[in-house]
C-alpha cells in the first residue's frame, strides 16, 4: 500500500512539472530566439526578444517582447495571442496596463481591451463590469467590448452604486446614483434597463441588494488592497460587508457569498 501512496504522489509531482511551462532564450547576432524546455521553436528569432514570467495565484504566466521592423511587440506565450502594438505595459495576473501618456488602457490576457479608453486606475465591479477611472469620476465599462456602459461619470463606487445578487450570490443588476443627477440600472451584461424593468426583476427573480462595490485601493485590487477573484487561490481570506440599510452582514469565503 505505501508503494502505491509513493508512486502517486510521483506522478502527480510529474504532472504538476508538466503544467509550469519554462522558456529558454537562445541568443544570436541575427536575434534571440525563444524554445521550450524540449527544445520546441516558439517564436524568433527577434532583436531583444525576452521573457516576462508572472506568477500568481500558483499559476505561470507568461508575456515576450521583442522588437518587429523596428516596433516593440508584446505576446502572450501561454496563447501566443498578440497585444495591441503600439504601447509599453505593465503586467499583473488578469489584465495588462498599455501605457500612455496620460494613464493606461487595460488589455485583456486574449489581446483584446477590458477598457478602451485611457485612465488613471480600475476597480473590479462584476464578472461582466469594470470601473474605470478619469479624472476625479469613475465610469462604468463592459470587460468584452471594452466600451462604455453608460456615459455618466460615478462620484463613487461605494458610497454611488448599489448591487443586487441572485441566489448564487452572482451580481445581476446595479443601481447607480450618477454624478451628473440621473438613476441608472445596469444588468451584468452591461445593458441599462428603465426603472420598471429593473423593478419587477427584483421582485420577480428576489434578487437580494448589498450596498457599496468597495473602492479596493484603484489598481484594480478589492477590499484593504487585496485581490478577490473567481480564480482559484491558494489560500482563501473571509471578509465581511454589511448592508447599510438593512443592518445584515454578509460573509465571503472561498468566493462563495453566504448571508447571515
Amino acid at each position: 500500500m505505501r508503494r502505491i501512496f509513493i508512486a502517486l504522489a510521483i506522478l502527480l509531482a510529474l504532472g504538476n512539472t508538466a503544467e509550469a511551462k519554462n522558456y529558454i532564450t537562445l541568443e544570436s547576432p541575427s536575434g534571440n530566439t525563444i524554445v521550450d524546455e524540449t527544445g520546441k521553436w516558439i517564436l524568433g528569432p527577434y532583436k531583444d526578444l525576452h521573457v516576462n514570467y508572472i506568477i500568481d495565484f500558483g499559476e505561470n504566466y507568461a508575456y515576450a517582447s521583442f522588437y518587429d521592423n523596428g516596433q516593440k511587440r508584446y505576446i502572450n506565450l501561454n496563447t501566443m495571442v498578440y497585444l495591441p502594438a503600439g504601447y509599453d505595459y505593465e503586467f499583473s495576473y488578469e489584465y495588462a496596463k498599455a501605457l500612455t501618456k496620460g494613464g493606461f488602457k487595460l488589455v485583456k490576457s486574449d489581446g483584446t481591451y477590458a477598457i478602451n479608453d485611457v485612465v488613471s486606475a480600475y476597480n473590479y465591479c462584476s464578472d461582466n463590469l469594470i470601473y474605470g477611472k478619469k479624472g476625479e469620476f469613475w465610469y462604468l465599462y463592459n470587460i468584452s467590448t471594452g466600451s462604455l456602459v453608460i456615459d455618466n461619470p460615478i462620484t463613487s463606487t461605494w458610497e454611488n452604486v448599489n448591487k443586487y445578487y441572485n441566489g448564487s450570490g452572482a451580481v445581476v443588476l446595479l443601481k447607480i446614483d450618477t454624478a451628473d443627477g440621473y438613476v441608472k440600472y445596469v444588468t451584468n451584461d452591461g445593458i441599462e434597463i428603465d426603472e420598471d424593468t429593473a423593478i419587477h426583476n427584483i421582485n420577480k427573480y428576489n434578487y437580494e441588494l448589498m450596498d457599496g462595490a468597495g473602492t479596493g485601493d484603484g489598481e484594480g485590487n478589492g477590499y484593504n488592497g487585496i485581490r478577490y477573484s473567481r480564480q482559484p487561490a491558494t489560500q482563501f481570506i473571509p471578509f465581511s460587508i454589511v448592508d447599510k440599510k438593512r443592518g445584515k452582514l454578509y460573509m465571503v469565503l472561498d468566493y462563495r457569498m453566504i448571508m447571515y
